[in-house]
């Protein structure tokens, strides 16, 4: 066999090797700010007074739920009626006035990674559970169910948060797609990550809000909270450079070991979306 042969045989065998070894998926991960709110201690908090409001936005889609935590002596009144999610300006209401049956066995996704970061950030406060409030069904902060497995219930227009106590209630997803500004030549098949876009706030493709109006004790006079987010940019990532391996250590036995993979570029400012470039859905806007 000729040595150009050889060498062409060799070149092409590797390139399927490499492509096995690679990972199918890519993730488009989007860089957000805010206004009038700080991050601290893996969460973003919007104090007034009379309240703080925490969110962690990371995981896939986003999520604009929320823990409220009541500073006052008396209960505070959230009118779910007059409180929405605003997304490039087209409003969806929390109120639907709907019956939900569903099981309820434990806390997951944002609810449970954001409860993480509630506790961390109070943990001065031990005593505070927070409850969640998932459209039917009440778990507490560390994912205990206290009542049947199955729960039927109608939807409150309020949700009472009594005074020094807090409540997660569930947020809708921010945005389920893979942005193209037709100016990313490598949004297909990035071997480690692509140019970051960067927008500002006028530019941004993508602006959102959650509007929550409450009222304090018997007071007849609403109070309302605008907390106003944007995407100021996002980068395409491969799969093998989205996540980090790590080496776990079992609680009981320390001689055993295992790998977790870890979200290298996680924030409570940034959420992301899984692709394939073949065949995914790749919007020119958030819409």
């Amino acid at each position: 066999m000729k040595t150009s042969t050889i060498n062409a045989v060799i070149i092409f065998v590797t390139a399927i090797l490499l492509q096995s070894c690679a990972s199918p998926y890519y993730y488009q991960v989007y860089d957000v700010e805010t206004e009038g709110m700080q991050c601290e201690k893996n969460v973003v908090l919007f104090s007034n007074g009379d309240c703080d409001i925490v969110y962690d936005l990371w995981g896939e889609a986003g999520n604009l739920g929320f823990f409220f935590r009541n500073n006052t002596d008396e209960d505070i009144f959230i009118d779910l009626s007059r409180s929405f999610f605003i997304r490039n300006g087209i409003a969806y209401d929390y109120f639907v006035d709907a019956e939900y049956t569903q099981s309820v066995t434990a806390m997951s996704g944002a609810s449970a990674s954001l409860s993480a970061s509630y506790t961390q950030l109070w943990h001065e406060l031990p005593m505070w559970t927070p409850t969640v409030v998932t459209r039917g069904a009440q778990v507490t902060a560390n994912g205990s169910v206290g009542t049947a497995s199955s729960i039927t219930t109608k939807e409150a227009r309020y949700i009472c948060v009594p005074a020094k106590s807090a409540k997660f209630i569930t947020g809708f997803n921010i945005s389920d797609y893979v942005y193209n500004n037709g100016e990313d030549s490598k949004l297909d098949w990035p071997k480690r990550e692509s140019r970051r876009v960067v927008y500002s706030k006028d530019e941004s493709p993508l602006v959102f809000r959650n509007k929550i109006c409450y009222f304090v004790g018997e007071s007849e006079e609403g109070t309302s909270i605008d907390n106003s987010f944007w995407v100021s940019g996002f980068t395409n990532y491969n799969g093998r450079e989205f996540y980090v391996e790590n080496i776990k250590s079992d609680c009981n036995n320390s001689a055993i070991k295992t790998k977790v993979k870890i979200h290298k570029y996680r924030s409570p400012k940034r959420f992301y979306n899984e692709y394939k470039f073949k065949g995914a859905s790749v919007a020119s806007s958030f819409w």
